[in-house]
């Protein structure tokens, strides 16, 4: 209670927010709300040193943290040294600290030379290493999928997206499985919904886009944007993504908009941004059309839908907003009995499909990781913080 206040500026504190003794914090929230605790586990939870956020703002390169490790070093897009953390409440971690290095150029060869302990494997090497003769076999470790979900977002408060029919039009126009299968080698599966499987309330009996040309042609035509197309006088569209100007688009966007261009005759230009300005870019509407993803950061259904698809959301870059969604959406957030809430969800999963806000595009696949045989303990999650607590050396190991 009171962060709209503070984020204002007409608090200079957060009301709801109390320090009861050393180690005991009291949170007063302004309405019941059956994600909370979940939304807790997350990073935005985390307790900071307030001196340090506030003082001279080197805390992103000297941070007071309370986990198993501790920032030695951080060379921003090169290396990230951690070390152990003595006074960790849990009692210090096996390895004495750990080096990752952020440019992954080289990795392979690298893992191959004795240089790194770890590393991920990408589509290039994969089909060598998931061959049984293969030397590094033995050493590849499959990781469940992601719970994420990537799409191409339509702002639906402009033209054309502002009739659905357009947009149901263009998700039904592509050929998501042979895309998966044809360009991106099988690593993903086409998504069907906002839930990727796995996640709580995931709902393998939504009704979905398919690849169905001839329907796709017939909503356009019969659009309020219909006659234009036919004339030619269809209204420009950008697809705004990340990446240096110049860099080639991903092929997997080069596929859907060639299918566009072929089932509907639409035409879309490309627009690459770099990183920072595209997502405050996203974060602002700016874009009539735009290729991200969404990744779960808390164990709860509202990570996807409330704050992604509730008129308020702070999530929402579409301008999506639908009446009956929100109030679902509300209703949902105060329901105590986890079922009947995960069945409001699934009814408001199956509104927003249906109004197609998204072009829909993937689920992650299974992820591949090389492990030393000499390390021990990593665990290979779904949630995208990394576990390195309980790793170990099983034997005595040097990297070159």
């Amino acid at each position: 209670m009171g962060v709209v206040d503070k984020l204002q500026g007409s608090a200079d504190e957060v009301q709801g927010v109390r320090v009861i003794d050393a180690r005991t914090v009291e949170i007063e929230i302004h309405a019941p709300d059956s994600a909370f605790l979940a939304r807790l586990t997350s990073e935005a939870a985390f307790v900071l040193d307030q001196g340090q956020v506030t003082d001279d703002g080197s805390w992103l390169t000297s941070p007071n943290g309370t986990g198993p490790f501790r920032l030695g070093d951080y060379h921003p897009g090169r290396l990230i040294v951690l070390e152990s953390n003595p006074l960790y409440h849990l009692g210090p971690p096996h390895l004495d600290g750990i080096r990752m290095i952020l440019d992954g150029q080289g990795s392979m060869s690298m893992y191959e030379d004795d240089a790194i302990h770890m590393t991920g494997v990408g589509v290039r090497d994969l089909p060598l290493i998931l061959d049984p003769e293969h030397p590094l076999h033995e050493q590849l470790h499959r990781s469940p999928p992601d719970f994420d979900v990537f799409y191409i977002g339509l702002n639906v408060t402009e033209p054309p997206f502002d009739d659905p029919r357009v947009c149901q039009a263009l998700n039904y126009a592509i050929d998501l499985q042979s895309i998966a299968a044809d360009v991106l080698g099988g690593r993903v599966s086409p998504a069907r919904g906002v839930i990727p499987p796995g996640f709580p309330s995931y709902n393998e009996n939504l009704r979905g886009y398919e690849y169905k040309p001839d329907l796709a042609r017939e909503l356009i035509q019969g659009s309020i944007y219909g006659e234009a197309l036919a004339s030619g006088a269809f209204p420009d569209i950008t697809l705004t993504i990340s990446g240096s100007a110049g860099a080639p688009v991903p092929a997997y966007l080069q596929a859907i908009l060639e299918q566009w261009r072929q089932e509907l005759d639409i035409e879309v230009s490309v627009h690459q941004i770099e990183w920072a300005d595209f997502i405050r870019g996203v974060g602002q509407r700016k874009y009539e059309m735009f290729s991200t993803g969404w990744i779960a950061y808390y164990p709860d259904p509202a990570v996807f839908l409330r704050q992604l698809f509730h008129s308020n959301g702070n999530g929402n870059n579409t301008g999506y907003s639908n009446p009956e969604a929100d109030r679902l959406l509300d209703e949902a957030r105060i329901e105590r009995d986890r079922e009947r809430r995960f069945r409001i969800y699934n009814r408001v999963e199956q509104m927003v499909l249906d109004d197609a806000p998204w072009v829909w595009t993937w689920f992650s696949g299974e992820g591949y990781a090389l492990i030393k045989p000499e390390v021990s303990g990593y665990i290979l999650t779904q949630m995208p913080v990394p576990r390195y607590r309980h790793v170990y050396f099983t034997e005595p190991a040097e990297v070159r």
